[in-house]
């Protein structure tokens, strides 16, 4: 069932864009949430008047996201975590642990769905994560998870 999109959808189109999809995901979900409407012959010529807006939109959202990733590209976020001996954490840090930390440190707020951890981080390091902020865009900065000092230990 072709339908054309009132919003962004990741993983499945742009705004404005005529997505196939299947007829029980458009009529159960992407119609009545209002996220797309049916591509009929009325719909489409409607959506080629408004192209000129749609596109000056994506622009100005492509810019604000470069803008965004501008500010987090390259940048380093450090997570204190209470680990073992061996560098093992006690727990491990997740996608909302990151986001949480780059609204802290980086003054940015980040979707935590947006962020491109595989798996949650289980050992002190540094890693590399990438950002998916807007189609191309993705961004990359530094997590240094180290362990936090532990008082009172005794030996």
């Amino acid at each position: 069932m072709k339908v054309i999109l009132e919003k962004d959808i990741l993983g499945l189109g742009l705004e404005g864009e005529v997505v196939e999809v299947a007829r029980g995901y458009a009529n159960n979900y992407l119609i009545p949430q209002q996220l797309a409407k049916l591509a009929t012959k009325g719909n489409l010529k409607q959506l080629q008047m408004k192209e000129k807006a749609l596109e000056r939109n994506r622009r100005i959202k492509r810019e604000a996201f470069q803008k965004e990733a501008d500010k987090i590209s390259g940048k380093t976020v450090t997570i204190k975590v209470a680990a073992g001996e061996e560098g093992r954490l006690f727990g491990s840090v997740s996608t909302r642990d990151l986001s949480e930390a780059m609204a802290s440190q980086l003054k940015i707020e980040v979707d935590r769905r947006k962020i491109g951890l595989k798996y949650p981080i289980k050992e002190l390091g540094s890693y590399q994560v990438k950002v998916k902020l807007y189609q191309d865009i993705e961004p990359e900065f530094t997590v240094e998870v180290v362990a936090e000092k532990q008082k009172g230990k005794k030996s």
